[in-house]
């Protein structure tokens, strides 16, 4: 007698490493116009080009940047807040929790911020003030 082990008949059926890719976000980008401007100890402004990376429409990063400062902002992920991270050469400033404003559309259609962020030394704080408009 012989005994099939592990069959199950369908050979179209997907294994699970099929199924598991299937189940990947689709990432889109879309273009937006941004609009920056920081205060406090690190002071510059900004409008241009910036872009929104979507993940099925439920999750949107934006970012936006001129010369060597960029923003990025992340939206709340379950128990995390939404947050902004500014980058100036090689010091950073990154809003807390429950501080300021921080608005993210999570389909891509923008993102609002006038919030105070931290740098890495005791006191250094800018305000971050910025508008994500994005296509779609």
């Amino acid at each position: 007698m012989i005994t099939a082990v592990g069959c199950t008949g369908d050979e179209s059926a997907p294994t699970s490493s099929e199924q598991t890719r299937s189940a990947d976000p689709v990432e889109e980008e879309t273009a937006c116009d941004a609009t920056v401007k920081i205060t406090g100890d690190k002071r510059v402004s900004w409008s241009g080009k910036a872009f929104a990376i979507t993940a099925d429409g439920s999750f949107a990063i934006y970012k936006t940047s001129k010369g060597n400062n960029a923003i990025t902002v992340l939206p709340a992920e379950d128990d995390i807040p939404a947050s902004v991270t500014l980058t100036s050469g090689k010091a950073n400033w990154t809003t807390q929790p429950d501080s300021g404003t921080v608005e993210v559309e999570p389909d891509g259609a923008g993102a609002t911020i006038d919030a105070p962020a931290e740098g890495a030394a005791p006191g250094d704080v800018v305000q971050i003030v910025a508008n994500f408009a994005c296509e779609g």
